[in-house]
């Protein structure tokens, strides 16, 4: 794979790797430069976005990168109905508190519109609320609520209960409800089956599971407070990858050592060494996800946990995650046969260590992938909300699955406004109800839809997670209980 010789070659995958570098350090300078580039962070008021916020924020600070501006999205105007005024109540406090902890920026309020943003038009609108002009509601452009399309059939998520299933995957675009459907699955598993041990376990390096749960929730597994069988794991999929490659750098510089003294130095082997070094960093999307999977496969070994549920990270995660292994074992087999020419001429110990690594994790590649295409141990459910960009990326996904052979039997359409008297949410009700009605067209006949409403306020901690799988696992009818349910929710909040 990678020919050795005895004299100095001028590589040109040594040039390119150098051009590659300078191209690298002349974009790090220009987005750490303040007359040049600013990150511009766009959060929602509640506490889950708050803390990822946070986190983002300090480590552009480290990054050196600069933050002037902070947009808080979709701020609820007090509204007229029981749905909108306990939202708009419930953000007060979190809107308070962002401009208190970000007070060094400048922050803009966007507040929740009563149509979809979409097209120009829309875009035009709000861009003149971010650089300052009052947000007048466009009554004008309300759209009446129509009733469910014909085809359109909801139902509830009973059936995924009692199945005798290992793993269930949650995935969707990034802010549909992924992490409060997983939590509230979990939840209500573990109450249903207080003789089964249930792991909810979260790829999404943004760690909202723990502010989902209401209290800490580290990478290392706990019970989460208030339960006896609901086990909790928050692993930081970057992290793990940025310990793959150290390591595995770090052991092919020492084989490269050690061959270079076996051969006196006689045999030049910078161009190797440097090209192996280079394709280990430049590892292939998804292997974050991976090493976080490869920690389950651990713990399934050890028949730790009955149910496993996933908390993936958004949607072009999930498909790196599904799409993996296969990447991964060719991937770690070229890494392998770069350094297996070497051994043949010069032996080594550390050569053994390499290959032990590289097989341990090929085997768990194969592992994973039989795992997530056994229909009998895997389902994945996707989620998302009645919008255009949601929606489109939801019909990605589901052929994606299709294609990859991973069941998938139930779309969640959550955020759905429930009809109230309200002009506003009547408004958003009513442009929501298009997509609904579109459903039939393109989604698979077998797959179940269901519908979840928007809740009155921010949903965190055991007691209100449970109210919800209460009402998304219910076995009475769908339509009438999730409506009520969601009405009768803030009470307890």
């Amino acid at each position: 794979l990678f020919p050795y010789s005895k004299h100095k070659i001028s590589d040109p995958v040594e040039e390119f790797v150098e051009n590659v570098r300078k191209d690298l350090d002349a974009a790090r300078a220009l987005f750490t430069n303040p007359q040049e580039t600013e990150f511009v962070p766009v959060m929602i008021p509640e506490a889950m976005s708050i803390a990822e916020t946070e986190d983002l924020v300090a480590a552009l600070d480290g990054m050196g990168m600069s933050v002037g501006n902070i947009v808080v999205n979709r701020i609820q105007r007090d509204g007229e109905c029981d749905l909108c005024s306990p939202r708009a109540e419930s953000q007060k406090k979190p809107v308070a508190e962002i401009d208190e902890k970000f007070s060094r920026c400048n922050i803009i309020h966007v507040p929740q519109f009563s149509h979809e943003i979409y097209g120009e038009k829309d875009l035009v609108e709000v861009a003149e609320v971010l650089v300052g002009k009052a947000y007048r509601d466009s009554t004008h452009r309300s759209i009446q609520p129509e009733p469910d399309g014909p085809g359109i059939s909801t139902t509830n998520l009973e059936d995924l209960l009692e199945k005798s299933l290992q793993f269930i995957v949650f995935g969707g675009k990034g802010g549909v409800g992924k992490t409060t459907m997983s939590a509230a699955t979990a939840l209500r598993i573990a109450e249903r089956n207080p003789d089964k041990k249930v792991l909810v376990y979260s790829l999404d390096p943004a760690h909202s599971l723990a502010d989902s749960f209401d209290c800490t929730i580290g990478d290392q597994v706990a019970c989460v407070p208030g339960t006896d069988n609901l086990y909790a794991a928050e692993i930081d999929p970057l992290k793990l990858s940025q310990e793959f490659m150290d390591e595995y750098t770090g052991l092919i510089r020492d084989a490269f050592e050690s061959w270079e003294k076996a051969t006196g130095g006689r045999v030049d082997m910078r161009t190797d060494r440097n090209i192996l070094v280079t394709f280990a960093k430049t590892s292939p999307p998804g292997i974050e996800e991976f090493l976080a999977l490869e920690k389950i496969i651990e713990f399934v070994e050890a028949k730790e946990y009955d149910l496993y549920v996933l908390d993936t990270a958004p949607t072009g995660h999930v498909m790196n995650l599904l799409e993996f292994p296969q990447l991964v074992r060719d991937w770690l087999s070229y890494a392998y046969r770069g350094l297996t020419k070497y051994q043949r001429d010069w032996k080594i110990s550390i050569h053994q260590t390499i290959g032990n690594k590289i097989v341990k994790s090929m085997n768990a590649t194969r592992k994973i992938r039989e795992a997530l295409t056994d229909p009998q141990r895997s389902e994945l459910v996707a989620v998302t909300i009645p919008e255009a960009m949601a929606m489109e990326e939801t019909k990605r996904l589901l052929s994606a699955v299709g294609e990859l052979g991973v069941l998938c039997c139930h779309l969640i359409v959550n955020m759905i406004v429930p009809p109230t008297e309200c002009s506003s949410c009547t408004s958003r009700r009513g442009g929501q109800q298009k997509y609904l009605r579109e459903l039939p067209e393109w989604k698979p006949a077998d797959l179940l839809v269901t519908q979840v409403p928007l809740f009155p306020s921010e949903i965190r901690g055991t007691d209100n997670l449970g109210r919800v799988g209460r009402i998304l696992y219910h076995s009475e009818n769908q339509g009438s209980t999730m409506i009520e349910g969601a009405m009768k929710y803030q009470v307890g909040l």
